[in-house]
């Protein structure tokens, strides 16, 4: 849909997962809180930005996708919480710049009752969205153009189909190596310098600069 330019031309993407990580919890019931593991400390991964950091590879894979490129400038607004031996952020609001000059935005919280989960193509012409849980029987992809019916895609799935999908994907990049995937190590390390630059930018309250000739350290993370 996006490559047909149904919506015109891209002019910002957003993503947000907000979801209260109470599910997690009830999934491994020998943790008791956030600080029995990762996810009650920020610089170990957890938190909302490194536990839902998914919401930013999905912007990028929407960025890359689209031909805008890696993300190379970040600001942030977060919040830390202080809870027994936890240190962890329950909200973590990102701004985007790409290479080629696509800005946007990714949300991403624990603490959201009922989740909300999707992602915003928004063009010239309309908008495309990917909302997740649209209704009982799974996903739905929306065309939203103005002065026209919105067009529902409903995606049958259930929560089994994440998984299995996910490994089909995997298990058809080992066959065919060289093709790209928005879930690729390279993509992961991509994703995981802006948790980093989020971090920075909020404890230095400035933007950050990404410079990927600087390698995946946080040498490339610039004020």
């Amino acid at each position: 849909m996006i490559q047909s330019s149904i919506i015109g031309t891209i002019r910002t993407i957003d993503v947000e997962f907000r979801e209260h990580w109470g599910g997690i919890f009830k999934a491994h019931p020998w943790l008791d809180g956030p600080e029995d593991s990762y996810l009650g400390f920020w610089e170990r991964g957890g938190g909302a930005g490194g536990e839902h950091s998914h919401a930013i590879n999905l912007w990028q894979h929407f960025a890359h996708f689209s031909g805008f490129g890696r993300v190379i400038e970040v600001s942030a607004m977060v919040n830390y919480v202080k809870q027994g031996k936890a240190n962890y952020d329950d909200l973590c609001l990102i701004n985007l710049r790409t290479e080629r000059g696509l800005v946007g935005q990714v949300v991403q919280d624990v603490i959201t009752l009922p989740p909300r989960k999707r992602v915003r193509v928004q063009g010239t012409d309309g908008a495309i969205e990917w909302v997740s849980s649209y209704n009982a029987e799974g996903d739905a992809v929306l065309c939203l153009i103005p002065g026209r019916d919105d067009q529902v895609h409903l995606i049958p799935k259930r929560r089994s189909d994440d998984f299995i999908e996910e490994l089909k994907h995997l298990q058809a990049h080992i066959e065919q190596p060289k093709a790209s995937s928005g879930i690729s190590l390279e993509r992961g390390l991509d994703t995981m310098l802006v948790v980093a630059a989020a971090h920075e930018a909020e404890q230095n309250l400035s933007r950050i600069q990404i410079d990927f000739n600087q390698g995946y350290t946080l040498d490339s993370l610039r004020k």
